[in-house]
């Protein structure tokens, strides 16, 4: 049966959903924009890799955090980043280049000006 509006009992749509609709990127992006979490993670792991639960403690920001919702924070927001990567032994890593940043020094030398 109609509503008053006419539209049959769906949700009638608001003026600032269609605007908010109309603002979106008719495109989307395939590498997320960096937040400040995902930057001050990338910090952290130019000095090698961390476990999930000491990594997020401190890019979150959290006093505890257990170590299954640790992992699972991670995922979020690591997990679809081109410059992370969970390494064999479950710890998170800073990519590079294509490659596991293992030691702070091999970070610096591959961002150091002039060298090949």
């Amino acid at each position: 049966m109609p509503s008053r509006d006419g539209s049959a009992g769906r949700p009638a749509i608001r003026p600032l959903d269609q605007a908010i609709h109309a603002l979106r990127p008719v495109t989307t992006r395939a590498v997320p924009e960096p937040t400040s979490l995902s930057e001050r993670a990338a910090r952290l792991l130019a000095n090698g890799p961390m476990p999930a639960q000491e990594l997020m403690r401190v890019v979150c920001r959290m006093d505890r955090v257990r170590a299954e919702s640790a992992e699972r924070i991670a995922d979020v927001l690591l997990g679809s980043r081109p410059e992370f990567v969970q390494l064999d032994d479950d710890r998170w890593a800073l990519l590079v280049d294509g490659r596991a940043v293992l030691h702070a020094a091999e970070h610096e030398r591959d961002l150091s000006p002039g060298e090949t």
